[in-house]
């Protein structure tokens, strides 16, 4: 069976065959396209990056492309061409789209309706553009500007418009498809509200392949008080509300850390100014006196990330809205304490009191508190420990998850055969 992944940046082999910026994001891919290939599928991937001309090399017996992505007002007809080229040459049993976040895969649907497609909810954009400003009030959105925002007609609200858009097509995507996966009730209730007559598939990826030989956390190796969080660039993460709910932290514990990837920090870890929502952070961090109570990381490598979960005391996921977060997920697997916001599909991942809190998004007082009982009670810790990592590996497991997928690959194809 040939596959076509449609997904919106290049897999980590791919940009590096082809001289491009190895991305960190899509790790999830990894392990499941490396694992489908062993189980016989032939796996060819198309994307979109700032490329000048449609790339395209041959790695693992298989096609890879690379389109053009182009203005970000540009119209979804200007793929038609280069999906043409790529349907003619591969002709492919399946397609399978990964996210609804850009719009290069809605044409190819639209051109090619008898091939059977798949698609894989990764955010779902109608609910992102709703809670984007996580909170913050339009004055907010618009103070907390920076010169080149002002320029570029960039910034929160822009983002938001964008979001928007795109939330338009995804629901144009989910119409084009013939079956969705998902992970949770949370997800499938959108989808079957969006279109109530798509056949829907729970279907847990894999985490990154490192994760699984990772040793898992130990409280006695930890910095003690140190909080990972996830990426946290836009409002939508919520870290404005972590960070209040840590000002009152502080008053108990104040060697308090919130370590943050994803958002540029100094060589010292200050935060570095480079948007409206980061200049809103530092305002909020010089309010509250935390500028020595937060660590911004940048980007971070897969060993990173595992190394910052080790050594941190627990996770906190904050965001407005998220569907089957990655960061908890892969801190549930190393058996870091967690405490999440109750929102979206986060619900079905910790159980409240027993292998993790819960929080209501906005208040941070609670969230304050939640995070002081687990600093003060290392046998809680413990319990949660055990609980998230005997949750995590049911939910990757590496052989299961595959088997799934490929199960539904094969009911697809045969269905549109019949």
């Amino acid at each position: 069976m040939k596959v076509l992944w449609v997904i919106n940046k290049p897999l980590p082999e791919i940009s590096k065959e082809l001289g491009l910026k190895v991305e960190l994001s899509q790790s999830w891919l990894h392990d499941l396209s490396r694992a489908l290939r062993v189980s016989g599928i032939v796996l060819c991937t198309a994307c979109v990056d700032n490329v000048k001309r449609m790339l395209v090399t041959n790695i693992y017996g298989a096609n890879h492309y690379v389109i053009p992505i182009g203005h970000k007002f540009k119209s979804k007809n200007s793929y038609k061409k280069y999906w043409k080229e790529i349907i003619e040459s591969e002709q492919p049993n399946l397609i399978h789209v990964h996210g609804t976040e850009y719009r290069h895969a809605l044409p190819l649907l639209e051109l090619y309706p008898k091939i059977p497609a798949l698609l894989t909810i990764q955010g779902i954009m109608t609910r992102i553009s709703e809670h984007f400003y996580g909170g913050l009030t339009s004055y907010e959105v618009f103070k907390y500007r920076t010169i080149k925002e002002n320029i570029r007609l960039g910034g929160m609200f822009f983002t938001k418009q964008l979001y928007k858009k795109q939330a338009k097509t995804e629901y144009a995507i989910i119409k084009n498809v013939d079956a969705v996966t998902g992970r949770t009730l949370w997800d499938y209730s959108v989808i079957k509200q969006l279109n109530p007559n798509i056949r829907y598939f729970r279907c847990w990826y894999n985490l990154r392949a490192e994760f699984y030989d990772a040793n898992k956390w130990d409280i006695e190796q930890i910095d003690k008080y140190s909080i990972y969080t996830s990426f946290s660039s836009y409002p939508l993460k919520g870290l404005h509300i972590l960070l209040k709910a840590v000002a009152l932290v502080k008053e108990e514990f104040p060697n308090v850390l919130v370590k943050v990837p994803g958002v540029k920090g100094d060589a010292t870890g200050k935060l570095i100014v480079t948007s409206g929502y980061t200049k809103y952070l530092q305002k909020l961090i010089r309010r509250y006196a935390l500028e020595n109570n937060v660590q911004f990381l940048g980007g971070q490598t897969t060993q990173e990330v595992i190394q910052n979960l080790q050594k941190s005391h627990l996770c906190i996921v904050s965001s407005a809205i998220e569907g089957a977060s990655a960061t908890l997920r892969e801190a549930m697997h190393i058996g870091l304490p967690c405490i999440a916001s109750y929102r979206g599909g986060m619900t079905e991942l910790l159980s409240d009191g027993e292998s993790g809190f819960y929080y209501d998004y906005s208040e941070f007082p609670y969230l304050a508190e939640r995070i002081c009982e687990l600093f003060r009670d290392d046998q809680l810790s413990r319990a949660f420990s055990r609980k998230s990592i005997e949750k995590a590996e049911a939910l990757h497991d590496r052989k299961k998850n595959v088997e799934d997928m490929l199960k539904i690959y094969k009911e697809l194809v045969s269905f549109n055969k019949e």
